[in-house]
This record gives structure tokens, C-alpha cells and sequence, in this order.
């Protein structure tokens, strides 16, 4: 790595949603630091547009003398969320991208913070804390953290369950931009994980870094707009997280994870397999309550098919849907709480 301090680019992909991206652009414009580069890639909604005038007026509210690039690219067809994120990495210049979602947000300090970490670590690859938020970004209802201080992690130290763990929200990750260019391939296209391929090889040729302070904050209430992309339709429906559609992205994870294990050696798939299993199972019994039985009877059967209904977690969340509908919330908000302390 070069002895000056290392550029940064953030890398957008947007697909619709006006006024949550004219929100987040607002949060780049209120960096303390500001990034190297702003590049955002538009990938065929019906509001492009609209984005790109949003855009236009981002670049004239930037300070007069800042020297941050920016670019806003439209991709000639829908290319789908693992496409437009390699399309991101491929005209990003820096050293390091960070993502963000469009409808995502980030914090005053979240540029400056993650410098500063890379500064000091090098990394192939970096994950950070979040917030989450329902409308306001500045009234969090929550927050993810893996620890309360910076870790560095390497092969010997981080397991491949841990990967999904940091990097199932991939908003705010940070990955080396050349390296990451190197590992570019279509074929995760239409998996939603392919932040999730390069965190599991990143861990096993480099190090990943946590960031503990949170850099981001991460909408909870919209729904996916995946589906559009032909490497996404028949998996998923756009503004609706489906039985299927959870099926199909678990069913991806473990396949990634498979070609990752045959190709570098380490053993990764039974790791990721418990993850699987036992902590993301609560995530999605919690996106689930309060829906149909015939609902939850079909996601325990996509489980059941991918082996990942035998953990004690996953069998207590969805005994707690069943017994309880629409009230289980209560039940995995307090569960949150308790964790969270």
C-alpha cells in the first residue's frame, strides 16, 4: 500500500426510490470528509430521469472547491444488483470502495471514520456497525454491532458464517478496489450476495476489518425492488419479500460458499450452514410474522429442503409464529432489546 493517505470512492447502485436517494445524497454533501469520488450507477428504473436531476443538483451543492469527483452512469439495460455492482467497481479509480444502498444514509462521520480505519489497516476488506431507521436517519430504532472496538480478522480468526453475519447489509462495506476488480465474475448474478463472494475470499487471501463506530444507517421499512433483471426474475418480486425469493438467496449463499471452500481450501460451508440456520433463521421468522400459516408452512419446507430446519432457533421462531401471529413481533423486538444491551 502507498505511504499517502488512501482514496475512497462511493459506489451507488440506484434503481428508483427519488426521495430516499436525494436524502442520501444530501448525507455525502454533509460529510465531514468528503469522499474521493461520488459514482452513481442507474440501472433502467422508471424514475432515471429523475435521479439524474437529483444528481445534477447534488454537484452544485458541493463545496466550490471540492475535488470530488463525480460520475452518474447509466447502465444500457438492467443489469441487476450483483451486475451493478461490479459496473461500480469497474469505473471507480480510488483505492477503496464503499457501498451504499440508494436508500440507505450516510452518517456525518461515517467517510472520515472509515479513513481513519484504513489509514491505520490496510484491509482487503471492511464491514462496520450500522444504524437502523425507520423515516429519520437521526432517530435510529436500533443498532447492529459485532463488538465495541476495531477488529482486524483473518482466516484463523473469522469463520465464513461470520461473513454473512457482516455483510448480509452491504451498505457502508468497503472492499480494496483493485483487488476487487481482479475477482469480478457474472456468475452470482441474481444471487443478491456478491459482496458476500468477495468477503469470503477477501478473509482467506487478506485481512477484513470491523469498524465499531457505526458509518451508516440502514432503512428498515422498504421492501426489495429485485426482480427486474433477468438474472432476477422467477427468483423475486419486486416490493415483496417472498417464500421463494428467501429460498433462492439461501440456496445462493450456499452454493457461493461451496465454490469458495472447493477453490481456496478452507472449510467454510458448515459454518455457513449453522449461521444459516441459527442466527439468520430469527431474521427471517421475524420478517414472517404475522403472515399466513400456509406462508410459514412453505418457508419451513424451503428450509427443510436446504437442511437448515434442524437448529433449535429456527424451530422455536417458527413455533412462535405459528402460536402467536401477528403478536411474535413483540417477542423479537424484546429478543433485539436483550441483545442490544
Amino acid at each position: 500500500m502507498k505511504n499517502s493517505p488512501p482514496t475512497i470512492a462511493v459506489c451507488i447502485p440506484a434503481y428508483g426510490r427519488p426521495d430516499e436517494f436525494a436524502l442520501l445524497l444530501q448525507s455525502i454533501v454533509l460529510q465531514t470528509v468528503l469522499p474521493d469520488e461520488v459514482i452513481v450507477c442507474e440501472d433502467g428504473s422508471e424514475e432515471r430521469l429523475q435521479l439524474k436531476e437529483l444528481f445534477n443538483t447534488f454537484a452544485k451543492n458541493l463545496p466550490k472547491d471540492s475535488k470530488c469527483h463525480i460520475r452518474f452512469i447509466e447502465n444500457p439495460m438492467n443489469m441487476g444488483y450483483d451486475g451493478n455492482l461490479r459496473t461500480l467497481i469497474a469505473h471507480a479509480n480510488s483505492d477503496y470502495i464503499f457501498f451504499i444502498g440508494n436508500d440507505d444514509y450516510i452518517l456525518a462521520d461515517g467517510i472520515a471514520n472509515s479513513l481513519a480505519f484504513l489509514v491505520q489497516h490496510p484491509v482487503l476488506a471492511a464491514s462496520r456497525s450500522f444504524a437502523r431507521f425507520n423515516f429519520d436517519p437521526h432517530k435510529p430504532i436500533g443498532y447492529s454491532r459485532l463488538g465495541r472496538q476495531d477488529l482486524v480478522h483473518n482466516k484463523n480468526s473469522v469463520s465464513a458464517g461470520m461473513m454473512l453475519r457482516i455483510g448480509g447489509f452491504f451498505g457502508g462495506l468497503i472492499f480494496n478496489r483493485e483487488w476487487a476488480q481482479s475477482m469480478a465474475t457474472a456468475r452470482y448474478d441474481g444471487t443478491l450476495y456478491y459482496q458476500i463472494y468477495l468477503l469470503l475470499h477477501a478473509s482467506t487471501r487478506g485481512s477484513i476489518g470491523y469498524i465499531s463506530i457505526p458509518t451508516v444507517a440502514a432503512r428498515a421499512g422498504n421492501a426489495p425492488l429485485f426482480g427486474s433483471a433477468s438474472a432476477e426474475k422467477g427468483s423475486f418480486v419486486p416490493g415483496r419479500y417472498t417464500v421463494q425469493a428467501r429460498g433462492k438467496m439461501w440456496e445462493s449463499i450456499l452454493q457461493i460458499t461451496a465454490d469458495c471452500e472447493q477453490q481456496t481450501g478452507q472449510p467454510m460451508l458448515e459454518s455457513m450452514r449453522q449461521e444459516l440456520a441459527g442466527r439468520m433463521s430469527f431474521h427471517v421468522f421475524e420478517m414472517f410474522a404475522g403472515r399466513p400459516t400456509s406462508e410459514l408452512k412453505a418457508l419451513r419446507q424451503e428450509l427443510e429442503r436446504l437442511g437448515l430446519f434442524n437448529h433449535r432457533i429456527a424451530k422455536t421462531c417458527y413455533l412462535l409464529n405459528r402460536s402467536c401471529g401477528r403478536h411474535a413481533r413483540g417477542a423479537y423486538t424484546f429478543a433485539r432489546w436483550l441483545l442490544q444491551r
